[in-house]
This record gives structure tokens, C-alpha cells and sequence, in this order.
């Protein structure tokens, strides 16, 4: 092998691995204007002289083509193909660098080269992280833990859950992971920048990034720890929730909370993921049954962590918390999964209750039931979300009604060919007499 066909198919390998954290769309749309039809965007073809917009961008499938000129490939190919219009001395190495710098914005390197000085030090980074997600849980079940396991006591997560999830505590106590790092061997200026540790810039000190925090781990899909999430034990503590920074091998909109143990859990029982709104959500959602749970880490759902659960299925219900601010990012949710070509439907939790206090509330057995029987489709799901303004008896009102409900619905994939009004209309009136059930399981 030469080294100009060494470095193309070094190059391609790159561009393969990296397509998880790039959508075509965005980098498409940076050379050229693009209207979106659902998942599908149109435009003028930039690589011959078109008369209509005969180029189209799939962003379900990751690709684009030209139906009249037969230019097609992906992110990559395009990237390479529009530059060298301009520039013909433009190469697979000048595309690495682009994709680097503008569209991923961290030192990749690595993905290339397994021998390269970088690869060894984001591997030191992945091992730092186990090494803390270890040592914070069975610093969990030391008498200094004690608080903390009172707190996942009263959250009502069990022992079983505790060890599945790795769940563990930093505790209070200065130097108490970056000593341990430290001792460990590990290389402090790679801790900082994996996140794990801070530095003072006065006296080059290093201090914990985590401290008085019950620990998640949070996996990429081969099950590698690549950041934390870390609970405060009182609610008065702000943040809240504080979640590693973006590190070399973290970003958060390109991973989901459980993504490696959910998706092994896919088969033909079990064919949809479950989305939920945190890490409590999940965990207590799986001490009920659900296996399939996952959840974005502190951020709306990403086209980067729908593109992740195509890999694995193409069902998905949406279970957020029953209050308006889980219900506006419910509907921001069903567009995301929507233009990757997702089947969706929703769960709607009572209000003021989010899946982990309904399981601390009413128990398992109830929660599971709650998915299995009080999940709506979409088009009852929008009707339910607009039931004040279903007035029949006046036709104007009746009429915006369906065709809110036609143009939200029709996104969905699959639905029947004869999709037009007088479906929808049946659609609408059949969920009409649906939202006047009691959708929330009642509590004998």
C-alpha cells in the first residue's frame, strides 16, 4: 500500500467513526440553502448546473444525492467534493482538519492512530474514570457514606440498583479524589482536562471536581465510564445536578444516561427505548420492569442521541415529567426523534410527578402497568394536549384543531397512505371521547 491510498483510507476511517458526532445537515447547510421537508432537505446541486432543486439531504440516512447528476455519499464526501470545486490541491487530510476544528471542536486524534502519543492519553483518561467510579462506590458503603445511602434509602433505590449502576458518593473531604489520582499515578494535567480535577491558577494546587455528591457514572455504548453526574444530598445545594465538563472523550449531547445496558436489552419483548428525563427516572423505572430506559444528560434530546438509538431500534415513547416544563420538552422531543424516522408515542405522567416519585408513591407494579396501558399514540397525545379548544359545535375552532393535528401527526413515519382529513378527523374524534378517561391509573 502506497502512502497517498495509506492516508485516504486512514482518512475515511476517521470520517467513519467520527459520523456519530456530525449531522450532515449542519455541515450541508453551511455551503448551501436547504428546505427541510420533514427529514428530508432540498436544494440547487452545487456540483453541476441544475434547473430545480434535485439535490437532497437524508438526514434519517446520514447521506445526500442528486438524482440528476448521481453525486452522493456522506458528510465527508461532501465536505471533500465541495472544496476541491474551489480548490483541487484540497485533500482527505485538509477535510480531517475542517471536520477537527469546525464540526467537532476537540483533539480527535486519536481515532486515527492507535499508536499515537494521544490515544494513550485519552485511554489514561478513560482509565482515571473507572478508577474514580470505583473508588466513589465503595467509599458509598463506608461509614462516611452513610448520609448518602440514607438519601438513596429515602429515593428508594435498592442495594440491586446501587451495584448494577455503580452508583457511589464523593465525599466532603478536600484532596480526596485528586490525592487518590495522584497516589494512583495518573497524570494530573490529563485529569484536569478529563475533568476529573481542577486547578487553582495561584498556586497550581489541584482540587476535586466533585464534592458531597452522589456519583452516576454515565457509559458510552461500549460501556466505558466517560463522565459523571453527581447528585447534591440536600435540594437546597445549587446546582442540583452538576455533570462532568466536556472533555476529550465528553459530549454531553452525544451520549444517553444507560444507552450500553438498555440497548443489550432490545429483542423482540422488549422493541422500543424508553426516554426519561434524568438519572432517577431511569434507575427507578428499571427496579419497575422497564429495562429499556434512557435518558439526555441535562440537555434537550440531541439529533446526535437520536442517531445513537437507530442503531438499535426505531420505536421510542417519551415519558417526561407530567408539569408544563416536561410536557414543552416532550413536544421539542417528538420533533427530534421524528425527523430521524422514530415511531413515537407518549406517556403522560400526573401532574407534578415525575416517574421516579410516581414508583416512590404507587410502586412498581403500578408504574408498569401505567406505561403498558396509558401510553397514547401521537395523534391522541396532541389531542389530549389541546382538549380545552375541542369545541365540535364550532367549526372554525374544530377545523384549526384538525389541522394543527394533521400537521404535527403526518411527520410520523408509517402512518396509513390514506392520511388525509377524514382520517385524522376519525383520529380526532375517537381521541376526543378518549380524553375524557381518567388517564392517570387510579390509586385504590
Amino acid at each position: 500500500m502506497n502512502n497517498l491510498s495509506g492516508t485516504t483510507e486512514m482518512c475515511r476511517d476517521f470520517a467513519t467513526k467520527a459520523k456519530v458526532k456530525i449531522d450532515i445537515v449542519t455541515v450541508v447547510q453551511d455551503y448551501l440553502i436547504l428546505r427541510q421537508s420533514g427529514h428530508i432537505y432540498s436544494s440547487l446541486c452545487p456540483f453541476h448546473v441544475p434547473t430545480s432543486a434535485t439535490f437532497q439531504v437524508d438526514q434519517r440516512n446520514q447521506s445526500f444525492q442528486c438524482v440528476e447528476c448521481g453525486a452522493a455519499g456522506d458528510y465527508y464526501d461532501f465536505l471533500l467534493n465541495i472544496q476541491q470545486l474551489n480548490n483541487p490541491d484540497y485533500s482527505c487530510v485538509d477535510a480531517i482538519k475542517e471536520i477537527q476544528t469546525v464540526y467537532i471542536g476537540h483533539n480527535y486524534s486519536h481515532l486515527l492512530r492507535k499508536t499515537s502519543d494521544r490515544y494513550h492519553e485519552v485511554e489514561e483518561i478513560y482509565s482515571a474514570h473507572q478508577f474514580l467510579a470505583d473508588l466513589y462506590h465503595n467509599f458509598l458503603f463506608s461509614e462516611d457514606g452513610r448520609h448518602a445511602r440514607k438519601y438513596l434509602a429515602n429515593r428508594s433505590i435498592s442495594l440491586e440498583a446501587i451495584k448494577e449502576f455503580n452508583i457511589g458518593f464523593a465525599p466532603d473531604i478536600p484532596g480526596f479524589a485528586s490525592q487518590q489520582l495522584e497516589a494512583a499515578g495518573y497524570n494530573m494535567e490529563l485529569m484536569v482536562e478529563g475533568g476529573l480535577v481542577g486547578r487553582n491558577d495561584q498556586t497550581g494546587n489541584y482540587y476535586d471536581y466533585f464534592r458531597s455528591r452522589v456519583m452516576f457514572p454515565i457509559h458510552n455504548i461500549n460501556q466505558r465510564v466517560v463522565a459523571f453526574g453527581g447528585r447534591a444530598l440536600s435540594d437546597r445545594a445549587k446546582p442540583k445536578y452538576l455533570n462532568s465538563k466536556e472533555t476529550p472523550i465528553f459530549i454531553k449531547g452525544e451520549h444517553l444516561y444507560n444507552l450500553s445496558r438498555a440497548a443489550g436489552q432490545i429483542n423482540k419483548d422488549n422493541q422500543k427505548f424508553y426516554i426519561f428525563e434524568g438519572y432517577l427516572d431511569v434507575i427507578a423505572a428499571w427496579q419497575g420492569g422497564c429495562l429499556t430506559g434512557v435518558a439526555p444528560l441535562g440537555t434537550s434530546l440531541t439529533g446526535s442521541q437520536s442517531r445513537l438509538l437507530t442503531e438499535y431500534s426505531n420505536q421510542t415513547s417519551i415519558c417526561y415529567d407530567g408539569d408544563e416544563a416536561g410536557q414543552k420538552a416532550t413536544l421539542k422531543a417528538i420533533r427530534t426523534l421524528q425527523s430521524y424516522g422514530f415511531g413515537v408515542s407518549v406517556t403522560v405522567m400526573p401532574d407534578g410527578l415525575d416517574p421516579d416519585e410516581f414508583i416512590k408513591k404507587f410502586g412498581a407494579e403500578v408504574f408498569q402497568t401505567h406505561l403498558q396501558e396509558y401510553e397514547m399514540s401521537l395523534t391522541e397525545y396532541y389531542c389530549f394536549q389541546n382538549r380545552i379548544y375541542f369545541r365540535p359545535d364550532e367549526p372554525s375552532t374544530f377545523k384549526m384543531m384538525l389541522d394543527k393535528i394533521m400537521k404535527a401527526v403526518t411527520l410520523t413515519p408509517n402512518l396509513p397512505s390514506e392520511t388525509d382529513e377524514s382520517f385524522l378527523e376519525d383520529q380526532f374524534n375517537i381521541s376526543l371521547k378518549q380524553c375524557t378517561r381518567n388517564y392517570y391509573i387510579p390509586i385504590k
